[in-house]
């Protein structure tokens, strides 16, 4: 498995309304993250606090509305992922109408085609390695 991840105007025009931010021009080009390991911690580095996710949404995307400690996926012994967002200032969704928020602390089952809508403007989405 891996995760697409990309920047997502529909869910920034969704979930920022009057905050003053803007997309980075130009756009950050996709970016192909392999899932390696059974805990990959989804945020953005703070050196000063020790942590360094797996995917570090910030540098990828250049998202200043991610946590640190954003959300965790982890995969169980059949392959399965879940998703969970581990008290995230600005939460996650699972849709860019940034509708209702996964709930923080609970473990969602998610497969490949599911897309997770985080921070001010990105995206990340499951898929099966080929």
């Amino acid at each position: 498995m891996h995760v697409k991840i990309s920047v997502d105007a529909d869910f920034f025009a969704a979930s920022v309304g009057d905050a003053e931010l803007t997309l980075p021009d130009p756009l950050p080009a996709v970016q192909i993250v392999p899932l390696a390991g059974i805990r990959i911690l989804i945020g953005r580095q703070s050196t000063s606090r020790g942590i360094f996710p797996e995917i570090d949404v910030q540098a990828l995307t250049d998202d200043p509305a991610v946590s640190s400690r954003h959300a965790m996926l982890e995969r169980d012994v059949e392959g399965s992922w879940t998703l969970t967002d581990l008290g995230s200032t600005n939460g996650t969704f699972l849709t860019a109408a940034a509708g209702e928020e996964v709930a923080s602390g609970t473990a969602l089952l998610i497969t490949a085609g599911t897309s997770i809508f985080l921070g001010a403007w990105t995206r990340i989405e499951l898929a099966d390695s080929v």
